[in-house]
């Protein structure tokens, strides 16, 4: 059983070549066993690596665009069977219930024998396309066989179209894609058919790391991502440019590299008063723990699974449902994680969070806490600020003019270092000395919002907040009033100067003017 601390990361590298054949087969094997041979020095025994072509079903949308590319993807090209939930053939096929649809998708051979002939089920034929032969791989061909002498025909079409049909009455089934069938969840009947490879399989890696070699007329591109498998989160994609085949092998296993991010697990760990009156007084007031994966696996700093204080991260939260697939993921918004210290596979960090929920340790059974390390490209990141749309149904404005201070997270001083533009929008540059910058948005007086940004880890960020313009304009009104008196105050007083210097010389006429 896979533990936390002393089990490496599984990682699946896809490597995918476009056009197909640019390379020959023993070049791609090259590239194989060089990125298996450099994980060894690089991370030691934290990572169990194994190199693959993508699946033939998912091979363009990897190979098209790296950008795109995205877990829904993956699961969304998972094998189903549906049924019309108002067939009258539905006790034909023995389904009157979920749990007989289960029985009959997973079930025996004797499960499939006892739908009566005459039904009609779409199954795509695999000597036609893709899908049909994934169908006779997720059914058995045993199965296979029995429900095409039921159904009486295989049907060449596609996925699209089997879902119409049944929907339509004109197929009592049919065997389709996921994706296909998620417009119309409210009419159909439907249960996953488990096969080798499916996305059940390729999510349950730690990381999915996604090497894409481009050949063109200027020579080869090499681009590299990584999704984290639980979380399904995408990284940053790293582009190289390659001019000398013979360091193309060397190149994507560079790439690996770099789009690879270690990952720790959010804890709760109880701290005594004396703790919690230690870590106020030196202004930590948001303080978590984390333990890095693999952790006890680590023998020295170089290793790319390490963890160490000054790195940032990113905060993301899965929630599942009983059956422990996903219904919530995401990161906590403008938040971040800044270790502080660490002992052992511990982390310490504060949290830096731009939101009044933030992230907190506690958490249930079903839900799942770990950040992620912020890996930051060259270059910064731009951050465009709008009003929040208002219940009367204003529009979105951007936010111009708007003051942007940056907070030194070692002394807390406040330094003004630019405006937002006329697109509410402001660039924030990578500080050499902290990769997270605290910064705070004011408007006149009034502290609007606060920032933590690591610059080049998102090309742009979108902020909205409430519109401060009302308030802006009465605390310009109010603040008008009281120059108003201040002059009027500090012209009584100079005449009451000037009257009592006359009296005090008795300057009758001098004292007539004033009055």
């Amino acid at each position: 059983m896979a533990t936390w601390d002393f089990s490496p990361y599984r990682i699946q590298v896809w490597l995918s070549v476009e056009p197909r054949g640019a390379l020959p087969p023993v070049q791609r094997d090259e590239i194989a066993h060089t990125i298996i041979d450099f994980a060894g020095p690089a991370a030691g025994v934290t990572w169990d690596v194994e190199v693959v072509e993508p699946p033939a079903y998912l091979r363009a949308e990897v190979t098209r665009s790296l950008e795109s590319f995205n877990a829904d993807m993956i699961v969304n090209s998972d094998l189903v069977l549906v049924v019309n939930k108002e067939s009258n053939k539905r006790e034909d096929m023995g389904l009157k219930r979920a749990d007989d649809l289960f029985r009959f998708a997973s079930g025996s051979e004797t499960a499939v024998e006892s739908v009566k002939s005459g039904v009609r089920i779409g199954l795509a034929d695999p000597q036609a396309n893709l899908l049909g032969s994934r169908t006779v791989q997720a059914l058995g061909d045993a199965k296979a066989k029995l429900l095409h002498s039921h159904s009486g025909r295989v049907l060449g079409e596609n996925s699209k179209r089997l879902v119409e049909q049944v929907l339509a009455g004109e197929l009592d089934a049919a065997v389709c894609y996921r994706g296909d069938t998620l417009e119309h969840l409210k009419d159909l009947l439907s249960f996953e058919l488990r096969a080798a490879g499916d996305s059940r399989d390729i999510l349950a890696h730690d990381k999915l790391i996604f090497i894409n070699i481009q050949h063109d007329l200027r020579g080869l591109t090499v681009q590299a991502r990584e999704m984290d498998g639980p979380m399904r989160h995408l990284g940053p994609i790293g582009t190289y440019s390659v001019r000398q085949p013979e360091l193309l092998a060397h190149v994507c296993a560079s790439a690996m590299a770099e789009a690879f991010s270690p990952v720790a697990r959010i804890e709760e760990r109880v701290r005594s008063d004396e703790e919690l009156a230690a870590e106020k007084e030196k202004g930590r007031r948001n303080v978590i723990d984390a333990r890095v994966r693999a952790g006890g696996l680590i023998r020295r700093p170089e290793c790319l699974s390490h963890i160490e204080p000054g790195d940032v991260l990113l905060p993301i939260v899965r929630r599942n449902d009983k059956y422990g697939n996903p219904t919530v993921l995401e990161s906590v918004a403008w938040t971040f994680l800044q270790v502080v210290g660490r002992d052992a596979a511990m982390l310490d960090c504060d949290v830096q969070s731009g939101t009044r929920g933030g992230i907190a340790a506690r958490r249930s059974a079903r839900t799942q806490q770990v950040g992620i390390k912020a890996k930051p490209r060259p270059g910064g990141t731009t951050v465009y600020m709008t009003s929040r749309a208002t219940p009367s149904g204003s529009d979105k404005r951007p936010m111009i003019g708007y003051e942007i201070h940056n907070k030194d997270l070692k002394n807390d001083e406040m330094e003004l270092i630019g405006y937002s533009d006329w697109r509410g929008a402001f660039d924030v540059e990578p500080d050499p000395d902290n990769m997270l910058r605290l910064l705070y948005v004011k408007n006149g007086s009034v502290v609007l919002a606060k920032l933590p940004v690591v610059p080049g880890l998102f090309e742009e960020l979108r902020m909205e907040m409430n519109d401060d313009e009302r308030r802006l304009e009465a605390e310009a009104f109010v603040k008008s009033v009281q120059t108003t008196i201040l002059d009027t105050v500090a012209q009584t007083k100079v005449l009451e100067l000037r009257l009592r210097k006359a009296m005090d010389e008795k300057k009758v006429d001098e004292v007539k003017a004033l009055v």
